[in-house]
């Protein structure tokens, strides 16, 4: 049986190792964690329909590497750039308003993590969609992503009548939030400030709500946009060996069988 065991973890040995160049966007994702986005205008909250967007953008792309960075009050990497799509299905389960304490959309903070990464990485084509329920013009936001060549994308995500934002406590909904004075907070959609930084830096803006998406119409917008964006990847070349442990377990396995049966026989 040890040998057995043996082929089943598969031993291989590197051969070679060489470069290829891949075509492809590097395309960060930013997503308001905010607490306004657990408003329910849009089913079944904001928050789930903006991961429902992502996963929807993450089938739509073809090669091109996509990270994720969640923001609010601050912003961090989730998820650096990759083309496993299924990790960055994965990473999407998770995203949530209690990834980053405190209030606030901080989209420049966002942007400022994306250039740090396309900068480390030499990318030239900088892809940002950035899905939110609004946000205000805060200073810079504009120069930084015009200074950088950032090509932003915006997803509006929300209504104009907007909705309460339920309080949750210990995971259950327990009313509703209220403000300093006992006033219902009624949280709605701002998108002036997304539609400005969308068409001033050559992207476009899209409405998320129960009638409409973005996802596929993101995606095949940036599938129109010159692939000539080039990387390199290594692909690792292995010889595999299972077979010879294999056909060896097999062999004593078979042994022990025939000895097995003949001691037994000589009993009888």
């Amino acid at each position: 049986m040890l040998m057995v065991w043996i082929a089943l973890l598969s031993p291989q040995k590197l051969e070679s190792e060489k470069k290829i160049e891949v075509e492809g966007l590097s395309v960060y994702i930013l997503v308001d964690t905010s607490r306004s986005m657990l408003a329910e205008d849009v089913f079944p909250s904001r928050i789930e329909a903006a991961k429902r967007t992502i996963r929807e953008v993450v089938e739509g792309l073809t090669g091109d590497r996509v990270g994720i960075i969640p923001f609010s009050s601050s912003a961090y990497i989730q998820m650096p750039l990759t083309t496993d799509y299924n990790i960055a299905k994965n990473y999407v389960d998770v995203i949530d308003t209690k990834l980053i304490s405190g209030g606030g959309t901080k989209i420049l903070e966002g942007l400022k993590l994306a250039e740090n990464s396309y900068r480390e990485i030499g990318s030239e084509k900088k892809v940002v969609l950035i899905i939110s329920d609004g946000g205000e013009d805060e200073k810079g936001t504009i120069e930084f992503a015009e200074k950088h060549n950032m090509k932003v994308y915006s997803m509006g995500i929300g209504t104009e009548k907007g909705s309460v934002l339920p309080n949750y406590i210990d995971g259950v909904k327990r009313g509703f939030i209220t403000d300093r004075n006992g006033n219902t907070v009624i949280s709605r959609l701002n998108e002036g400030f997304l539609k400005k930084l969308s068409e001033e830096t050559g992207g476009r803006y899209y409405r998320v709500d129960n009638l409409t998406g973005g996802g596929e119409r993101f995606a095949s917008d940036i599938a129109g946009i010159q692939g000539d964006e080039k990387r390199q990847e290594s692909i690792k070349v292995y010889s595999k060996y299972y077979q010879y442990p294999l056909f060896l377990g097999i062999i004593l396995i078979l042994i022990g069988v025939a000895v097995g049966g003949g001691i037994k026989d000589e009993e009888d």
